[in-house]
């Protein structure tokens, strides 16, 4: 079986949150899964001796990502001719990010969207770049997986609305959210409750309250 793992942030010179994560994780990975060829694409050569094994190869294509414009060129040419090259059973985007341009199975981990609830923080050309890709990238992969409960379920429920005529024009929202019937087994209705022209209060009795 191979695996290829976008572990792009993790260097060996800086440790950030998605880089430490990212080398942790596959250290537990490579640990544990012997028998998976790991082929790891990494920023520079120096980064490779952060994950070493006989089942591990550490990949470095160009150019360096290190700009919206650079990602999508590196993803969508330089790893997506990669992956078509080697044929692995599974990609993994460590830090969300997926190859649209290639058909195989895809796994991205979103780590949160503070790119939607703090613009501020991120910078313009990523901020755009993240809430253009990062839908796209849900929508294509095969599994999701993030890295707490909060992000889990901040992620499941965000939905943006947009009027995409070349005039302006009102837009009507009906909220609808699907819950399983269980009041059989003597469970409440849940409830969804309009709090303003822009927000829904979701109620369940298992799950709790969400906005």
């Amino acid at each position: 079986m191979k695996i290829v793992v976008n572990a792009r942030l993790m260097q060996a010179n800086r440790r950030d949150g998605i880089g430490i994560f990212s080398y942790h994780v596959l250290s537990t990975w490579i640990t544990a899964c012997k028998g998976i060829e790991f082929y790891v694409l990494i920023s520079r050569e120096e980064d490779a001796e952060l994950i070493q094994g006989e089942h591990v190869h550490p990949v470095v294509l160009l150019p360096t990502p290190r700009h919206p414009i650079l990602n999508f060129i590196w993803l969508e040419f330089s790893v997506r001719n990669f992956l078509k090259r080697i044929q692995p059973d599974l990609y993994i985007g460590l830090d969300g990010m997926l190859v649209q341009g290639w058909n195989g199975k895809q796994l991205s981990v979103i780590h949160d969207i503070n790119f939607y609830h703090h613009p501020d923080f991120v910078k313009r050309s990523d901020r755009l770049s993240y809430r253009y890709f990062f839908p796209r990238y849900a929508k294509q992969a095969l599994r999701i997986a993030t890295v707490s409960e909060f992000s889990k379920k901040d992620i499941a429920i965000r939905i943006d609305i947009s009027n995409r005529y070349s005039k302006p024009a009102p837009v009507t929202l009906a909220p609808t959210l699907w819950f399983f019937n269980r009041q059989d087994q003597g469970q409440k209705k849940p409830l969804i409750k309009w709090l303003s022209e822009s927000s829904v209060k979701s109620i369940h009795p298992r799950i709790g309250q969400y906005y």
